[in-house]
């Protein structure tokens, strides 16, 4: 009897020390992150992302997926598009990166030049595709 106690003192600690050595909270949806935009969905929906141009200029948007370059699109002046995303792949810290560049090539702040919402899709809906980004890595492998 004392024996199984410290089996089960055992496991309990063996089982912390797994998740605060190897466990990381899954982060989900899409936000500003400084000049940025960081998005995934929860496995097994997509989501749905909404930008507007607030500006009278060209915005020019790079997605990115963990440094890697997925694809690129144009948002014209005043213009709002949709654009699908899913929930980028295995890992915890596997998210895209959406940043926004003028016709110069400078970067700019995507905060301030777009409006942004974001929802559930499925991840086949013909009304929200992924159109040029390419954020569906997470839905490549299956």
């Amino acid at each position: 009897m004392h024996m199984g106690k410290w089996a089960v003192v055992w496991v309990a600690l063996a089982a912390t020390g797994l998740v605060a050595c190897h466990g990381k909270a899954l982060w989900s949806g899409a936000e500003f992150d400084g000049e940025s935009v960081r998005l995934v969905a929860d496995q097994p929906v997509c989501g749905c992302l909404w930008l507007k141009n607030r500006t009278d200029q060209a915005l020019f948007l790079r997605s990115e997926l963990n440094g890697t370059v997925r694809g690129a699109a144009v948002l014209n002046p005043r213009e709002t598009r949709r654009f699908r995303f899913d929930w980028a792949g295995t890992r915890p810290d596997d998210m895209y990166r959406i940043q926004g560049f003028d016709a110069a090539g400078q970067t700019i702040s995507l905060q301030t030049t777009v409006e942004m919402e974001a929802g559930s899709s499925a991840c086949d809906a013909e009304s929200c595709l992924y159109d040029t980004l390419r954020m569906n890595g997470g839905t490549e492998d299956f």
